[in-house]
């Protein structure tokens, strides 16, 4: 019993307190509808706007930086110690200002040298000019002894040709005789090869008719006299088989050295022709030469057109020593370098003492008087950006400063790595407050239209049928119009039809609006101290039906 009283008491205390925290929830969530409900009847709190004219301009806002028109970097043209180097960074510098000296000791020495080449060759032109005169003394002689020379060689360059042909014809003459004497050892050795063929023959038949009257012999049909006259006619004409053979021999040697011959008489031949040809070009050499010498001596004669020539080289000499030493004396004018514009140091990348290269840099001069603000503008917006376009501009490092200008140069061409165009503003900088690298805002009036009626666009809402706005009437009450819209910038929105100029509209609604609605204008009711909606931690943009 005490068990079961010591289960129940907790369950029905358990139970007592969920029965308290279902009733204590219904009475908050009754509690929370009725002030809801209470507030949807209320009349919402609004931000209202006034409907008037405005001049809208419609922008495009692009970031920038400041340039110099011209900036010069200031280098040497030749190498050498830095003399002289007064500037520094920010010194303003005029045209044709010297800024720079290098030592000119090296250069110096090598317009000295140039100067001393050009006297030499001066003087070298002067000591022609000088003996300049004819020297025609024995070249008449010398044209006629060249003249015998040269009849002398063609004279043996005909007889060498002439002993060519013949020699060729003599050796000719023996290769044809020992081509004939080939031919008949050919018949010879022809004739003895039919001899041994029918020597053979012979043979053959007598050593038939032998072994056929042995066989007689033996069978006693004929006399022993008759086998012994056999063998006899055989024996002979063996001996005569030998003969043939040893004449086929002897023909066949004779050949060979019929053959012999014939080849050392073409060997001639081929001696002869080289050796007449090689003694008819030495002739033509001699020939040659003695010409060239005849060429020489005549061209003697005129020696006055060869010392023109001569003076004329020399004349070129001294052209170029003087342009030798006037490329010296250029090089000792690099010594000294000056500002070819009017500006301000801006960089200084050596000092006095250091050693100068061609083509360092040493300092650099920007013009400053006025200055480009460049910028770039993307593909898609460059035709609404045109040269003598107003644009306003401000810099950060300036506190916000506000200049205007005008757009003065508009690349054609876009960079094909980003697809922008560059697009610079000329300023004039009095003061040079504008520097070089400054950051600039830029900003560009596309467009701008008086607007007879304007409000905020925070008042407008997009339906699928167009835009609407509230506008709230002298009871207080919103009313959902259709407007129709025109032109626009970051803030308003012109509106062509559907308002006029005095109407209020809602641009910030607490709690939702709807359509014939009673509102409370949230700024009149802060001026009289008035209790408000919910707060702007809450407040809509427009408002909803």
């Amino acid at each position: 019993m005490k068990r079961v009283v010591a289960i129940g008491i907790p369950v029905l205390l358990l139970g007592g307190l969920v029965t308290w925290r279902i009733i204590g929830k219904k009475s908050q969530d009754a509690s929370l509808q009725q002030g809801q409900q209470s507030r949807q009847r209320s009349a919402p709190s609004v931000d209202l706007g006034s409907a008037g004219p405005k001049l809208i301009e419609e922008t495009l806002d692009t970031v920038g930086s400041v340039e110099a028109p011209f900036n010069v970097k200031i280098a040497s043209q030749v190498a050498g110690r830095i003399d002289l180097l007064q500037v520094r960074e920010g010194d303003p510098v005029t045209i044709g200002q010297v800024l720079v000296r290098i030592d000119p000791s090296e250069v110096e020495g090598q317009v000295l040298q140039q100067q001393a080449a050009v006297a030499e060759a001066q003087s070298r032109l002067a000591q022609a000019q000088l003996t300049q005169g004819s020297t025609n003394v024995g070249i008449s002689s010398q044209i006629r002894q060249q003249q015998a020379a040269v009849s002398s060689a063609r004279a043996d360059l005909n007889q060498v040709s002439q002993n060519y042909s013949a020699q060729i014809a003599t050796a000719q003459s023996a290769v044809t005789d020992a081509e004939a004497r080939v031919a008949a050892a050919r018949a010879a050795v022809d004739r003895a090869s039919a001899g041994v063929a029918s020597a053979k023959a012979k043979e053959a038949n007598a050593q038939t008719k032998f072994d056929r009257t042995n066989s007689l012999y033996k069978q006693g049909f004929v006399a022993a006299q008759d086998v012994d006259d056999a063998k006899t006619t055989l024996q002979v004409q063996q001996s005569a088989v030998q003969v043939a053979i040893k004449q086929q021999s002897s023909a066949e040697s004779a050949l060979h050295s019929a053959q012999a011959v014939q080849k050392s008489a073409e060997q001639q031949v081929s001696i002869a022709k080289r050796k007449g040809r090689s003694d008819i070009a030495d002739a033509q050499a001699k020939v040659k030469q003695a010409q060239a010498n005849l060429d020489v001596a005549v061209a003697n004669q005129s020696q006055g057109p060869a010392y023109q020539a001569n003076l004329a080289a020399l004349q070129s000499s001294v052209s170029a020593a003087v342009a030798q030493l006037r490329q010296a004396e250029a090089r000792r004018a690099y010594t000294v370098i000056k500002s070819p514009i009017e500006g301000t140091v801006t960089s200084r990348q050596m000092d006095p003492g250091a050693n100068a290269t061609p083509g360092a840099e040493i300092l650099t001069v920007q013009y400053l008087k006025w200055v480009y603000v460049t910028t770039t503008v993307p593909v898609d917006q460059s035709g609404a950006v045109r040269q003598g376009m107003l644009v306003a501009i401000s810099f950060d490092s300036l506190d916000g400063k506000k200049v205007n200008g005008s757009v003065t140069e508009i690349n054609k061409s876009a960079d094909p790595q980003n697809r922008q165009f560059t697009v610079r503003i000329r300023l004039d900088n009095p003061g040079t407050q504008l520097r070089p690298g400054m950051f600039a805002h830029i900003t560009f009036t596309v467009s701008s239209v008086k607007a007879a009626v304007a409000i905020p666009r925070e008042a407008v809402q997009q339906k699928p049928d167009g835009a609407h706005v509230f506008t709230v009437d002298s009871e207080s009450v919103a009313h959902d119009t259709t407007v129709v819209l025109g032109a626009s910038d970051a803030k308003s929105y012109e509106v062509k039809s559907g308002l006029k100029p005095g109407d209020k509209v809602v641009v910030l609604s607490y709690t939702p609006v709807k359509d014939g609605q009673k509102v409370r204008d949230a700024a009149s009711e802060k001026k009289s101290g008035a209790p408000g909606g919910s707060g702007k931690g809450q407040g809509r943009r427009g408002a909803t039906p």
